[in-house]
């Protein structure tokens, strides 16, 4: 019945002509969602704004058999995930959710922490923004929207783009992976002006560096662009519209929308996500993020690792695979938190877990189990 209200009560908005407008690392604990709906985006396939009511976008459900998989390896899976702390594992397949597992008193309703996931969403939104024109493009300098940038003694912050923010190659020296520097940007009074404080040690474009502190400050252009929360135009031009209806996201001090760390959802949501992905930026017939910005989003930039990953725009690129390896790509958060697409076999999964010691556990059951069904 609510769910019926809703619909009728958005068909209204939409007829009336308008529309509403509106953790750190080691937080891996159980939260609750948001339940609100905003309308607009457009589509250069079916607007939005021009449809009667949104889409059904509840989930449609499959055997792993129907889908071509081995389900003997999802009861497998299910039994060593049941050891450990992985609250959800969620695969999806042509569309259709054919394997789900969740721990204990969790279910598809439980929120979870997806910590890092989140810099995927930012780089969405700056690409819908381009799109939109509230940017003019991802090499427009940071200069535009920051002052600390064109009042730095160091000229080289002077000619950081968003597209170094984008591909974590921004200059700026952020020993993330080998220093507590995550944790002094989250203690800090004020997240964007720590950015600022921190010394160059390349020129823009030259050097991969792992940068929390730089996808903070997508979401933070979003807000200077648009006028609007990045979570609030996020709400407008994703999540309503495909149906991430759990979604709640944390704030820095100053109430810029956490860029880099602070959303919360479901597995299905987060899996919605991968969806999106997989189809290109578009969501049962309705385009959502352009078609070429997903492409250009995971596209290889750069030697991230030693372990031969690279990264997009905010996701990690990586082929993965026992007996056969697949291309793929995926939103990785700290403790385990997943969000992972597999082009080839049109494959969708999502994970969270709360393992900061052992955090590519995920990843490791994913190759060994879910690839090795098909």
């Amino acid at each position: 019945m609510l769910k019926k209200v809703t619909v009728l009560l958005l068909m209204v908005i939409i007829t009336a002509g308008c529309a509403d407008t509106p953790g750190d690392q080691n937080e891996t604990g159980i939260v609750s969602g948001a339940r609100e709906s905003l309308i607009g985006t457009e589509s250069d396939i079916s607007d939005v704004s021009q449809q009667e009511e949104l889409p059904d976008n509840s989930w449609k459900f499959d055997t792993p058999e129907n889908r071509g998989a081995n389900g003997e390896l999802f009861e497998q899976l299910h039994k060593q995930l049941a050891g450990l702390d992985i609250n959800a594992f969620v695969t999806v397949k042509d569309g259709y959710i054919i394997d789900e597992y969740y721990k204990n008193e969790f279910d598809e309703n439980s929120v979870f922490r997806y910590n890092s996931c989140t810099k995927g969403v930012s780089a969405a939104l700056i690409g819908i923004a381009v799109e939109q024109g509230y940017i003019e493009n991802i090499d427009v300098p940071l200069t535009k929207y920051f002052p600390q940038a064109a009042e730095a003694e160091d000229k080289r912050k002077q000619k950081i783009t968003i597209r170094h923010l984008l591909e974590h190659s921004s200059g700026v020296r952020w020993p993330e992976y080998s220093s507590d520097m995550f944790r002094r940007l989250r203690d800090s009074k004020n997240w964007v002006e720590f950015f600022w404080e921190q010394p160059m040690e390349a020129a823009p474009g030259e050097v991969f560096a792992y940068n929390t502190g730089g996808s903070h400050l997508l979401t933070v252009i979003i807000q200077k662009a648009t006028g609007k929360t990045a979570y609030d135009f996020a709400r407008e031009n994703i999540f309503t519209h495909i149906g991430m209806d759990s979604v709640e996201w944390r704030t820095d001090p100053q109430g810029y929308t956490d860029g880099g760390n602070g959303i919360e959802m479901t597995a299905r949501d987060a899996a919605r996500f991968g969806q999106l992905h997989l189809d290109s930026g578009q969501w049962r017939g309705t385009r959502i993020i352009p078609k070429k910005w997903v492409r250009d989003t995971v596209k290889p930039l750069a030697k991230a690792q030693p372990n031969t990953s690279k990264y997009g725009y905010q996701w990690w690129i990586k082929p993965l695979g026992k007996t056969k390896k697949y291309d793929a790509y995926y939103s990785w958060g700290y403790a385990g938190q997943y969000i992972i697409v597999v082009p080839e076999l049109n494959l969708v999964t999502a994970a969270n877990a709360r393992l900061p010691d052992n955090q590519t556990a995920p990843l490791d059951y994913f190759t060994n189990y879910v690839l090795e069904a098909f």
